[in-house]
């Protein structure tokens, strides 16, 4: 193991942090949620070489050089060596800040929320990165949005109130403390008005509508209860949609989806889905 605990001792690679900080310092790299570790007035190639030149003074103008063709590689960076990081976009000064943590070949890589910042977009293109990263390198990472653990990591550990209350594989996870799957209604909330040329589609939002749509909740609660006599209950609801949790071992989607159809016109169901309950639902869950 590259990392682990043992009588209460953190050792990395075999080296005691207590007594090898000079030796641990060449075998960690840490990766910030912040950008305040670049310059705005230097370039991407520049920024490397000024990092890999104090982390690695021993190893030579050579050395050095062929380190950051490497890390240029690595974060998909080639075309940006020359640009100002003043310039780049927001991922691409990740993509920096990432390269900075990986000067020196790093046994392990500490990253502090490395996708701050970022939109859903950018976020996946960073974890491809990391994903090809954590091939040759072991990584621990402080995530705030349980989704991200659950595609890049391996192992999941989640903490409450300073207690290790889960570490293990995420898939497990959810096979562990899940039993059920989550079935979501929408009902239809909008009304359509024919006028002589189009058609105009209003949100219903009057108290006739809100009385209609808690008659119509209603009677689909008495339809789950008697499809699933035991193992079915309301999970959450909300005023156009009602979401229930079913035990795995007495669903049959089948005979589910075939009523649902049956009375979709009968309730103006807009739709349905069938989900297995996601890692965020059951870390609030573990931690409550």
């Amino acid at each position: 193991n590259i990392f682990y605990l043992n009588n209460n001792n953190i050792y990395i690679n075999g080296n005691e942090i207590k007594y090898n900080m000079e030796k641990l310092n060449e075998l960690i790299g840490f990766c910030p949620k912040n950008n305040r570790i670049l310059w705005d007035d230097l370039t991407v190639e520049e920024t490397l070489r000024f990092y890999s030149e104090i982390k690695n003074s021993k190893k030579g103008k050579t050395n050095i050089e062929q380190m950051v063709k490497t890390i240029l590689t690595k974060t998909n960076l080639e075309t940006k060596k020359t640009k100002m990081v003043g310039t780049l976009k927001e991922i691409m000064k990740r993509r920096l800040v990432l390269g900075i943590a990986l000067i020196g070949e790093p046994a392990i890589l500490f990253l502090d929320e490395p996708t701050k910042g970022l939109n859903p977009h950018d976020k996946r293109k960073f974890w491809n990165t990391l994903k090809n990263i954590k091939k040759e390198t072991s990584m621990v990472i402080l995530f705030q949005t349980m989704d991200e653990m659950q595609h890049i990591c391996d192992r999941v550990g989640i903490m409450s109130n300073g207690s290790l209350k889960h570490l293990g594989n995420p898939y497990k996870f959810i096979n562990t403390y899940s039993k059920y799957y989550k079935l979501e209604i929408n009902l239809n909330y909008k009304e359509r008005k024919k006028t002589e040329n189009k058609e105009i589609i209003t949100t219903m939002e009057n108290e006739e509508k809100i009385l209609e749509n808690a008659e119509k909740k209603k009677k689909i609660k008495e339809l789950m209860y008697g499809l699933f006599p035991k193992g079915c209950c309301v999970y959450q609801e909300y005023l156009y949609i009602i979401s229930f949790k079913i035990r795995y071992d007495v669903l049959n989607v089948n005979k589910l989806f075939e009523k649902l159809k049956e009375v979709q016109e009968k309730y103006q169901l807009a739709n349905w889905t069938m989900s297995q309950f996601s890692i965020d639902d059951l870390f609030i869950r573990l931690i409550n």
